[in-house]
């Protein structure tokens, strides 16, 4: 019974280590896109295409909603409701057309990113 017991503890260590040794823990193309995506809102707001900014921010935040599994597992919590915060602020900013304060949330949320990824 204890050699059972012993084999079955095994054979999960065995499984749970074969899958996290699949699992690339670093940045996939999907995480790789929510990093492009932001440079190309900063082009936005530089070249002053608010509405294609905000729509864009909208895309970028359902991408991240659907990430935010993995950033939860890779990052701090205050990095990923410092995303949540800045998401907000962005949108605000970019319907006022604030080129400065947008650049600013831009920079943030590109700093959490790497909070969250670069570690």
């Amino acid at each position: 019974m204890h050699n059972m017991i012993h084999t079955r503890y095994l054979l999960v260590f065995l499984i749970l280590s074969t899958l996290l040794m699949g699992c690339d823990v670093t940045k996939s193309a999907k995480d790789q896109a929510l990093f492009k995506k932001i440079d190309d809102i900063h082009t936005q707001v530089k070249n002053e295409e608010w509405d294609d900014a905000l729509d864009n921010v909208d895309k970028w935040e359902d991408t991240y909603e659907k990430r935010l599994w993995k950033m939860q597992l890779l990052g701090e919590q205050a990095d990923y409701e410092g995303i949540n915060l800045e998401i907000t602020l962005l949108k605000e900013r970019l319907k006022r057309q604030n080129e400065r304060q947008a650049i600013d949330s831009i920079i943030q949320l590109k700093h959490y990113l790497s909070a969250i990824y670069d570690f």
